[in-house]
């Protein structure tokens, strides 16, 4: 799956969210997770597209915005995961 394909019902379940008294919307969570992508990696939307791992990073992110909504967590670094996909592709950019 491209991330271009990733649907707000796909960033739902895998958020799981499940709809009571939610506070945060699954459109919001997904483009946040994509601006971050295209600003860490410095690729456009087309280039990401071109690497289907990067969706399993832009999902991880929208569970971790979701899942870290207050100003404070207890965990003060971001997914491993994430941060490992996403730099195979700073590195390349450079």
């Amino acid at each position: 799956m491209k991330v271009s394909e990733i649907t707000l019902d796909t960033v739902r379940g895998y958020a799981r969210m499940d709809g009571r008294g939610e506070d945060v919307s699954p459109k919001l969570l997904l483009e946040a997770a994509k601006a971050f992508v295209r600003g860490y990696t410095g690729m456009t939307d087309e280039q990401i597209d071109q690497h289907e791992d990067l969706t399993a990073a832009v999902l991880m992110l929208c569970t971790d915005l979701y899942d870290n909504r207050q100003l404070t967590v207890d965990a003060p670094r971001a997914n491993w995961l994430a941060e490992a996909i996403l730099g195979l592709y700073k590195a390349a950019q450079q």
